[in-house]
């Protein structure tokens, strides 16, 4: 019997480091749900995304949140990190809190946007890498 490695074969999956907010405004937390035609469309999320080449998590997360929502933003305490195996790839959501933010709130990437209690946050359908998020919310909400 010939032996071999297991794996040895297969394409190595990335492994993606991305960044979410959690903005908070009278006991609610900022969600927001992915537009059609892109990955996990009509899945609730955190607003954040990819951090680029030479690029810390709080300057991409306020690059990704002006970009995103047109919102200034400052980072506040980390409050997370979640790992999620997608089968193509890996995601790891580093979570921060936002200190504060303003600007006119305009949608880029996503279809709706809620302002949600804790109670309002279990019925929706969450992208899988931020529902951990969701399951400690009731640490700071």
């Amino acid at each position: 019997m010939e032996a071999f490695a297991l794996g040895s074969n297969l394409k190595e999956r990335p492994v993606i480091h991305v960044t979410a907010a959690l903005l908070i405004h009278n006991g609610k937390v900022f969600a927001a749900k992915r537009s059609s035609g892109r990955h996990l469309a009509g899945y609730w999320e955190f607003p954040g995304g990819k951090i680029e080449a030479n690029e810390t998590a709080s300057e991409c997360l306020e690059r990704e949140l002006a970009e995103e929502l047109n919102l200034s933003t400052e980072i506040g305490s980390f409050f997370m990190k979640t790992t999620h195996d997608y089968g193509d790839k890996k995601v790891v959501l580093h979570v921060y809190q936002i200190a504060s933010f303003m600007g006119e709130l305009q949608l880029v990437d996503h279809d709706e946007y809620r302002w949600l209690s804790l109670t309002d946050c279990t019925p929706l359908k969450w992208a899988p890498a931020d529902i951990p998020i969701v399951n400690r919310l009731a640490t700071i909400l």
